[in-house]
């Protein structure tokens, strides 16, 4: 370990309860101390002077060689800190004045905490601030909370480097001064922790939030960790969370007077359902129309399912079964929901094949077969114009229809003139859509013996 004299004054304040204390505070002016100093093999290390660097008289500055000023070398200097005693101390901030000419995104100051070991040469860092530059010779004042694994330590470092690109040719470098570490002092009036919570529990989506809550007490406030190396985020006895993904937080009590409920901590958890997932086997188009198919299989979470298939108007088609058929060109949903209560909805669109069957003979006599010329798929067009004329082209059947009347009336045979029954022969026929941009022509034989 490298350790480097400085003078400092100590303000441990033995205040009242519940108020707000000064636990460290080092202006140095006077009185002499050891901030200790993380292994290093740079040339550059930390040092206290007074300088034309110094914010207030003697500072504690990054220094080559221990002169004052910072040598275009490689990387991170070592992390200068001081330890602190800080049981029974919670909501902390760390204030400091410094001052760094460095380059933008090149060279900047750093601070860091550790609550690892009492006495060890090899802190766990982790950075409560970076990027600390301004690219002038200015001085600034910073005020950072300390993150809730801070509170109640009896090991608290707080340290601070000084990080450059090789080519640095700029001072004064990383200048510290006037560091005070204040708390709200604890003793006998730490809150009690948030009532435990059992697991929230959801079904997976992507749009609505979950509400979390705690037990809220009268006289105490709530504040929302997602760990405790992290600053708060959120304030109050209830979040709204994403039911997107499992999540658990950290939720504290607060008092009037500061003080902040301590470890074990009340975790707060949404646990979200997997939906059953709906993979497609089959779909298949219309032909002639009323002959599309949809296929789906289920899997992924907890049996049994419930499935229902519906039109796009709501209308029930079938219930509890994997595949429908007898469909029309239409847009069709299926509905999953598995015996957690959660659910998956998907949409299928059954294209429509626009093919019409056109018979080339029918027979009516009145024997029941092929007693009508039917065109079987033309309720697929919403618009159609049917003719059939004899050889020498007399029109003997016609019919049209729109969207405003489309039903077909399959012929039977009889002369649209006379209404007799039209010789046994063979016929021309006609039929097309304005709409489709189809067209059907061919003969059509009538044999009634």
């Amino acid at each position: 370990m490298k350790s480097i004299q400085i003078i400092f004054k100590l303000l441990l304040l033995a205040s009242s309860v519940h108020s707000q204390g000064v636990l460290e505070s080092y202006d140095f002016f006077s009185g002499s101390d050891q901030f200790q100093v993380t292994n290093d093999n740079s040339i550059n290390g930390w040092c206290f002077e007074s300088s034309i660097y110094s914010i207030d008289g003697y500072s504690l500055q990054i220094c080559s060689n221990g002169a004052v000023g910072y040598s275009g070398a490689n990387g991170n200097s070592a992390i200068c800190y001081f330890n602190i005693n800080a049981t029974n101390y919670s909501n902390m901030t760390l204030e400091f004045d410094w001052r760094c000419n460095g380059e933008t995104n090149l060279d900047f100051g750093k601070v860091f905490f550790s609550v690892s070991g009492t006495n060890t040469n090899t802190p766990i860092w982790s950075e409560l601030a970076t990027n600390l530059q301004t690219g002038d010779n200015s001085i600034n004042h910073a005020i950072l909370k300390l993150p809730l694994i801070a509170n109640n330590k009896g090991n608290l470092k707080i340290g601070f480097s000084f990080e450059s690109d090789s080519y640095f040719n700029f001072q004064p470098g990383f200048v510290i001064d006037n560091i005070q570490l204040k708390g709200f002092n604890c003793v006998n009036n730490y809150p009690m922790s948030p009532a435990q919570q059992e697991p929230f529990v959801t079904c997976r989506d992507a749009v609505d939030l979950y509400n979390l809550t705690v037990q809220q007490l009268t006289g105490f406030s709530y504040r929302w960790y997602r760990d405790e190396s992290q600053s708060f985020f959120h304030t109050g006895g209830s979040y709204s969370a994403s039911r997107y993904y499992n999540q658990s937080y950290i939720v504290t009590s607060l008092n009037s007077n500061g003080c902040e409920s301590r470890s074990p901590h009340t975790v707060v958890s949404l646990m979200v359902r997997s939906n059953p997932s709906i993979d497609l086997v089959e779909l298949a188009g219309t032909t002639v129309g009323n002959d599309g198919a949809i296929e789906i299989e289920v899997s992924g979470t907890l049996e049994p399912y419930n499935i229902l298939w519906q039109s796009v108007t709501n209308d029930t088609l079938a219930m509890n079964t994997l595949r429908i058929d007898s469909l029309n060109a239409d847009l069709y949903k299926v509905q999953v929901t598995d015996a957690n209560s959660c659910d998956s909805l998907r949409f299928f669109q059954v294209e429509e094949g626009s093919t019409i069957i056109v018979p080339s003979a029918f027979s009516p006599n009145g024997d029941g077969l092929n007693d009508f010329w039917v065109l079987e798929g033309i309720e697929q067009w919403d618009d159609f114009d049917i003719s059939v004329a004899t050889m020498n082209n007399r029109i003997i059947h016609s019919q049209k229809g729109n969207l405003s009347n489309r039903k077909y009336i399959a012929w039977d045979g009889s002369n649209m003139n006379t209404n007799e029954p039209v010789p046994d022969g063979d016929y021309i026929y006609v039929l097309y859509s304005i709409e489709k941009q189809r067209e059907y022509r061919g003969i059509v034989s009538i044999k009634t013996k």
